[in-house]
Parts: structure tokens; sequence; C-alpha cells
């Protein structure tokens, strides 16, 4: 399994980041200094399919729920 990624918003560091976007929740903001300098601390990798993400997308695939359900019912007539 792969780790969660992190919900962080990157902005340029001679603004704030009121100024550039409107706040969320939730989120983290880093300032960024330099291109070169977010190219440095950033690393881009491929990542693969886990065995989970696999089984996972199989099971929504193929897997289904009952549409309807069915009662039958006697009635009591002496109660």
């Amino acid at each position: 399994m792969y780790p969660d990624v992190p919900d962080v918003i990157y902005y340029d560091s001679t603004e704030t980041p009121e100024n550039v976007l409107t706040i969320k929740t939730g989120y983290s903001y880093l300032p960024v200094v330099a291109e070169s300098d977010f190219n440095k601390g950033v690393n881009v990798a491929v990542r693969g399919k886990s065995a989970k993400e696999t089984m996972d997308s199989l099971l929504y695939q193929y897997t289904h729920t009952n549409d309807s359900v069915t009662l039958s019912t006697i009635p009591i007539y002496y109660l």
C-alpha cells in the first residue's frame, strides 16, 4: 500500500496565501522561493498499482447489490 498524498498547496513566497487563493480548510500552505528550489525538493516517481488497489477495483467492477427485496407474509386471522 502506498501512503496517502498530503493535502498541500504551494504558492509563490513573495505573496501571502490570502492574496493568491481563497483559504481552504484542511490544506497546508507551503511557500516556494524559486522554481529551481521547488524542483530540488520534489521527487517525481512512477507508481505502480498495488494489490489493494487492484482488489478494490475488481470488487467494484464485478460485484453488485440486490435492487429489490421480496417479502412473503402469511396473515394470522386468530390474533
